[in-house]
């Protein structure tokens, strides 16, 4: 397991690379490819962004179980288990982002959000960076690539988004998404 920890105005982003096997990332991939995708999910609720609309499958609790990303991190690892215990899962989402799509700054302020990167493949020329941003949406605070397998535990605080992948990355890009309360 690699770990690395920032602190950007007392909010933590913790970023975590190599957590699973290859075989565990392909059954997380190949549960996410087969879930069913609505069209719906929303980054921001500014009105006048409201004609963004993005392809999402929302997770209830049987598919969080299925799918195990978090049953092998509270299995493997302290830090997830403490993570776990002291916050209440309050929805699992899996975003299905396309070269098209366009994204805002946005926060959930209430939440720590676990972010997982899906993918079993990917360049660093096909973007797909989430990027975190300072208060004043000025500054880019941390850049993460696109990295297949890469966990992010984050403060919803902070303000962040995606860049979408470019046209010649695989059509979809998935990532798994876990909000703690």
């Amino acid at each position: 397991m690699k770990h690395k920890s920032y602190n950007f105005d007392g909010y933590a982003l913790d970023v975590y690379d190599d957590l699973f096997t290859l075989y565990e990332r392909n059954n997380f991939y190949n549960y996410i490819s087969d879930s069913s995708f609505k069209f719906g999910w929303e980054d921001t609720g500014e009105i006048e962004y409201g004609n963004y609309r993005y392809f999402y499958s929302r997770y209830n609790d049987q598919d969080r179980e299925n799918i195990g990303i978090l049953n092998i991190l509270n299995d493997r690892y302290d830090y997830f288990r403490y993570l776990f215990n002291q916050h209440e899962i309050t929805k699992s989402i899996v975003n299905l982002s396309i070269p098209v799509n366009t994204y805002f700054n946005h926060t959930h302020f209430e939440d720590k959000v676990l972010l997982y990167y899906a993918n079993l493949r990917w360049k660093e020329e096909w973007g797909g960076e989430t990027l975190f941003y300072d208060d004043s949406l000025n500054d880019i605070l941390y850049a993460s690539p696109f990295t297949p397998g890469r966990v992010i535990v984050f403060d919803g605080h902070i303000p962040h988004t995606l860049r979408p992948q470019s046209g010649s990355a695989p059509h979809f890009r998935f990532t798994f998404t876990t909000f703690l309360r």
